[in-house]
């Protein structure tokens, strides 16, 4: 899926319609809606969660881990 998931459950019901069809979900919307809002709360918890992580806090492994991390997203490539 590309869209966000608040964006995309407020679409007009015939493309929810068709975007739950080709996600596997048949005719049944509300599962599919009902998946969606479930997937975007768990996103929005877990980044909460990671807000409140100080880089202090982290052991020496994950600094090392974070630091070669933001050395590729600052590379502009960070899939490399």
């Amino acid at each position: 899926m590309t869209k966000s998931i608040p964006g995309i459950l407020t679409l007009p019901l015939e493309k929810q319609r068709k975007i739950a069809k080709e996600d596997g979900y048949g005719d049944d919307l509300e599962a599919w809606q009902s998946e969606m809002q479930k997937s975007h709360d768990e996103a929005q918890a877990h980044i909460a969660s990671l807000k409140t992580v100080s880089y202090d806090s982290l052991t020496p492994e994950q600094k090392l881990t974070q630091d070669r991390w933001q050395r590729k997203v600052d590379s502009g490539n960070p899939v490399q």
